[in-house]
């Protein structure tokens, strides 16, 4: 098994959830920023933010599904423009501070940014050419400065879908849908702030 130092933990055998992976509990902060790397040589430094960036934010979501982390991840993106070709799709709670990021995804997927377990969203702009931009089918989420694009067909879903959760929009929500779209889809137990 991976041996491990700082604030991971080693983890010979693991296996709960059928994962074989190194153990992280307790809070968790990456960084992403356009000058990082897919894989950094140590991306967790302190636990706290003070490791070193991804270049994306599918590759910090990439590195953290193959290990269990019990307890908050927290990703802190550095402003600039992303192009994302992968979907990201967090199953456990988390927070995104964009700060001003623009993440552009590519291709033909849909709801490109999707929460299952709840989490946060400040200050980000997602960009997707197909139906959808971000998802939240699970948990409690909130929005903060959030601008979400979505290519949708007319008549079809829109750009942010709300399923089996509560979303609490707390900040600017700016939602650009093309022409004859639904902006919001199933929106259950929103509130605004």
């Amino acid at each position: 098994g991976d041996t491990m130092t700082g604030p991971l933990v080693a983890t010979k055998g693991v296996t709960e959830f059928g994962l074989n992976h190194p153990v992280r509990s307790g809070e968790l902060t990456l960084n992403v920023a356009p000058t990082g790397v897919a894989e950094p040589a140590d991306p967790v430094g302190d636990g706290k933010g003070s490791g070193a960036p991804f270049n994306l934010l599918s590759s910090a979501l990439a590195w953290v599904e193959k290990r269990a982390v019990v307890g908050g991840l927290g990703i802190n993106m550095a402003a600039g423009t992303y192009a994302e070709t992968t979907r990201c799709e967090f199953r456990m709670p988390v927070t995104i501070n964009g700060n001003g990021a623009v993440t552009n995804f590519s291709g033909s997927m849909d709801w490109p940014v999707t929460l299952r377990a709840g989490g946060r969203v400040n200050n980000l702009t997602v960009n997707a050419p197909a139906r959808g931009a971000l998802a939240a089918t699970g948990g409690i989420v909130v929005l903060s400065g959030v601008t979400l694009s979505a290519g949708a067909a007319p008549g079809r879903e829109g750009v942010l879908r709300n399923a089996s959760t509560t979303t609490n929009i707390r900040g600017p929500l700016t939602v650009n849908a093309v022409a004859g779209s639904v902006p919001l889809v199933a929106v259950n137990n929103s509130t605004f702030a």
